[in-house]
């Protein structure tokens, strides 16, 4: 799988909730691993945890320590209500780290 293959899937919380889709991946260069998801917040969940922007969407990052599963979708290892308690980073544009 090349990050191709992981860009625009969907992201699913683990009560079936549908979160966002990925928008970018984040690399560690010192590992040369992914550490996190860019994360496009479906309009709805980025009004529910009031963090929707004004003019532009709503992107955070999502540690890759939480997810549960990727196949066609991408499953985290939290509910929706606790997206916001886990590690997350808002951001408008992906940063390199």
């Amino acid at each position: 799988m090349n990050a191709l293959d992981v860009l625009d899937k969907e992201v699913i919380a683990q009560d079936g909730t549908k979160v966002g889709k990925i928008k970018d991946l984040i690399f560690d260069h010192a590992s040369w691993t992914v550490s996190a998801l860019v994360v496009e917040l479906e309009k709805n969940i980025a009004q529910e945890f009031n963090v929707k922007k004004a003019l532009s969407k709503t992107r955070i990052r999502i540690s890759v320590h939480h997810i549960q599963g990727m196949s066609d979708r991408i499953v985290l290892r939290v509910p929706r209500e606790e997206l916001f308690r886990v590690p997350t980073e808002a951001t408008s544009a992906p940063q390199a780290q």
